[in-house]
């Protein structure tokens, strides 16, 4: 639980939107297949590629958050910069990992809308 913590803290304030807009995507294309609807799949998608933007944005704000202290230390100690980019690729790793699942789903589910079409 730690790990996930650190995880978390790590990523920084924009962590939370990503995964916010990861689970109602995630939740929408479980829904999908139980009950697939044009809508529903439009739906998963636009969550997802939320998703995946806010993902990429807490990653170039971590970035920019990384290069504005790594100019403020002497130069012998700059490969804390490598520490930073560790932390802020988080966000993006929070978009795929809750993405990989949301994707089976929505295919499952957009597999069985279109067998339902007439």
């Amino acid at each position: 639980m730690a790990i996930l913590i650190d995880f978390v803290r790590e990523a920084g304030w924009p962590i939370f939107p990503t995964l916010a807009f990861g689970v109602a995507a995630l939740v929408g294309s479980i829904k999908l297949i139980e009950k697939p609807t044009e809508q529903l799949a439009q739906l998963v998608r636009n969550l997802s590629v939320l998703t995946l933007l806010m993902g990429l944005f807490g990653t170039i704000v971590g970035l920019q958050t990384t290069v504005r202290a790594v100019e403020s230390v002497e130069p012998a100690m700059r490969w804390i910069f490598v520490i930073g980019l560790r932390e802020t690729l988080n966000n993006l790793d929070a978009a795929l990992l809750v993405l990989l699942p949301t994707v089976i789903c929505y295919t499952a589910g957009t597999f069985k809308l279109k067998q339902l079409a007439p």
